[in-house]
């Protein structure tokens, strides 16, 4: 896979376009909450792909919630934490470790190596932005063919 380097945010594509590419996926890849709706609610009216936010710290935020402030002893720790799983369904569980594993694995496979990052059809990542800045910089790129390959 080729990187490309744009504005200082890199961008990876398996090649430069010949012409301007149409978006069909949007994968937002963040940590602590940040979720980016306003911006993804924007977005959303500018293209027509789907927009997916991938938190890839699901999984350790939620075992954070499940054991903060444990009391020191053991036996009142496994009471506490007992109580505070069983407000959450298996179902819901699962599904959290589902999303939250699919979200690492989805973002290993891309290629992302730091958040925020936003991923337009899987293959050009744009660091550092929020999504609606981040399609305006590739848009910018895309419409002008200046999406040059790093070397």
């Amino acid at each position: 896979m080729k990187k490309l380097l744009i504005s200082g945010l890199l961008l990876a594509a398996s090649a430069a376009p010949a012409a301007a590419e149409a978006i069909f996926a949007v994968d937002v890849f963040t940590i602590d909450n940040l979720t980016y709706d306003l911006e993804r609610a924007r977005l959303s009216k500018l293209v027509s792909a789907t927009i997916v936010v991938q938190r890839i710290d699901l999984i350790s935020q939620f075992e954070t919630e499940m054991s903060a402030n444990l009391p020191p002893n053991e036996d009142e720790a496994l009471k506490v934490a007992t109580e505070r799983l069983a407000k959450h369904s298996n179902a819901e569980i699962q599904s959290l470790y589902s999303q939250g594993l699919n979200s690492i694995q989805l973002a290993r496979e891309i290629g992302v190596k730091k958040v925020p990052a936003v991923v337009f059809n899987r293959k050009w990542i744009v660091y550092g932005l929020d999504p609606l800045r981040a399609y305006q910089i590739f848009e910018e790129r895309n419409e002008t063919g200046t999406l040059e390959a790093k070397n």
